[in-house]
C-alpha cells in the first residue's frame, strides 16, 4: 500500500476510535511498541481496522502518527495534540510546511479569482480551485484549502471561500494557525515582504498581518497555549 493510502486509511480508523483508543495510540508509538490487546481489539471493531492493522504491521511510529493527525479532522487533532510537545512533533511532519491552519472559515471577496487563486498559492502555498464563473469566464466563486489532505469528505476543513466583489479594504481573514513563523518564513522565502512584525498579543497569543495582492490584510494568530 503507497503511503498516501496508508495514510488516509489510519485518518478513517483514528477518528473512529474512542478517546481512549486514540490515547492508546499515541503512548505506543511514543514508546515505539507493537499494537496492544486494547489498541487492536478497538481498531478490529472499526470499519476497515482490520485491514490497517495488516497495513501498518500491527505497530506505529510517531512519525507516522503524526503524518496521520494531518490527515484528520480538528476534533481528532485537538483530542491527541494537548501540549506544546506534541504540537511541535505534529509541525515537523513532511506532510505540511511547517504549520497548520486550525480555524479559518473565511469570505475573501475579489474582483479577480484567477489571480487572487495564484496570489494565495505563490505567496502562502495554499492551493485554491474556481468552483463557478460567468458567462464570461470570470470567477464568481471559489475555494482555498490550506490542507487538502484535511479536506477529505467528513472533515471540517479550514478552507476560506471566494467570492467576487470589492476587495475588503481591512481585514479579510483573522486566522488561527500552528507554526506562524514558519509561515511568516515561508511567505518571505516566496518573495512577498508587505507584512507586519510578529507582536505579542495581550489576550494571549503572536500575531501578524499580510497585505494580499488585492489589497485586503490577513491576520493570522498563535495562541500561547494549546488547545486556546
Amino acid at each position: 500500500m503507497e503511503r498516501n493510502e496508508l495514510l488516509k486509511l489510519g485518518a478513517f480508523c483514528l477518528k473512529r476510535l474512542s478517546l481512549k483508543g486514540q490515547k492508546e495510540l499515541l503512548r505506543l508509538a511514543e514508546n515505539e511498541v507493537p499494537f496492544s490487546d486494547f489498541a487492536l481489539a478497538g481498531l478490529g471493531e472499526t470499519e476497515k481496522g482490520q485491514e490497517f492493522i495488516a497495513a501498518c504491521g500491527g505497530r506505529l511510529s510517531m512519525t507516522d502518527l503524526m503524518d496521520i493527525l494531518t490527515c484528520c479532522d480538528q476534533p481528532t487533532i485537538d483530542r491527541i495534540i494537548t501540549d506544546d510537545r506534541h504540537k511541535s512533533l505534529f509541525l515537523e511532519s513532511a506532510e505540511i510546511n511547517g504549520h497548520f491552519v486550525l480555524e479559518n472559515n473565511a469570505i475573501y471577496y475579489t474582483l479577480d479569482m484567477d489571480s487572487t487563486l495564484l496570489w494565495f498559492q505563490k505567496v502562502l502555498g495554499w492551493p485554491g480551485v474556481v468552483e463557478a464563473r460567468d458567462a464570461s469566464g470570470k470567477g464568481l466563486y471559489g475555494l482555498i484549502s490550506p490542507h487538502l489532505k484535511a479536506s477529505a469528505p467528513g472533515n471540517r476543513s479550514p478552507y476560506m471561500q471566494l467570492m467576487r466583489g470589492q476587495p475588503a479594504e481591512s481585514v479579510a481573514g483573522f486566522i488561527k494557525i500552528w507554526g506562524l513563523d514558519k509561515l511568516r518564513q515561508q511567505i518571505i522565502a516566496n518573495g512577498w515582504l508587505e507584512m507586519t512584525p510578529v507582536k505579542q498579543e495581550p489576550w494571549g497569543a503572536r500575531l501578524f498581518a499580510v497585505t494580499t495582492g488585492d489589497g485586503s490584510e490577513l491576520r493570522f494568530y498563535e495562541p500561547d497555549t494549546v488547545g486556546d
